[in-house]
């Protein structure tokens, strides 16, 4: 079998930008994922407590660069009621499990969905986070019922 080897390089085709949306399971918002936006991307070390923001996700956090913060500095960044569930699901999740979390950045009150997948480097596991902002169609802001958590491995969600 030959293999062909364009003369010239090949450019990516621009793709339309369309809306999908989802629910929660309640009807009490609805959420639009902004699709053919980057991802910003963290990682977030457990035992050591640190976590690393790479300048998108820095950005839609209202930073200018990367940047690091505590596990503590980290989760404020979200409304007071999101915070313990964040940590909760960090620290207590199965390290072998990858999970999802939607939250909402305090200052800005943008909605912003985490995408948690685990990754092993010696017997040291640490959480790559993909940061993927979201446009919420009934603002949830405040409301404590509508902070969820979806893993393979716990059922953690706040009612």
């Amino acid at each position: 079998m030959d293999v062909v080897i364009p003369e010239h390089p090949i450019n990516p085709v621009q793709v339309e930008e369309r809306p999908y949306f989802y629910s929660n399971g309640s009807k009490q918002h609805h959420h639009q994922v902004r699709q053919g936006r980057p991802f910003g991307f963290i990682c977030v070390h457990p035992r050591a407590t640190r976590v690393q923001f790479c300048q998108y996700a820095a950005r839609m956090h209202g930073e200018q660069q990367a940047s690091s913060y505590s596990l503590q500095g980290f989760a404020q960044w979200y409304l007071p009621e999101q915070r313990n569930l964040l940590i909760q699901s960090l620290l207590l999740e199965p390290e072998q499990k990858g999970f999802q979390i939607d939250l909402r950045i305090a200052w800005s009150q943008q909605a912003i969905r985490i995408w948690f997948i685990p990754c092993r480097l010696q017997q040291l596991y640490f959480r790559c986070g993909w940061v993927r902002p979201l446009s919420t169609h009934q603002s949830f802001a405040g409301v404590s019922g509508n902070v969820s958590v979806s893993s393979s491995s716990s059922s953690l969600r706040k009612a």
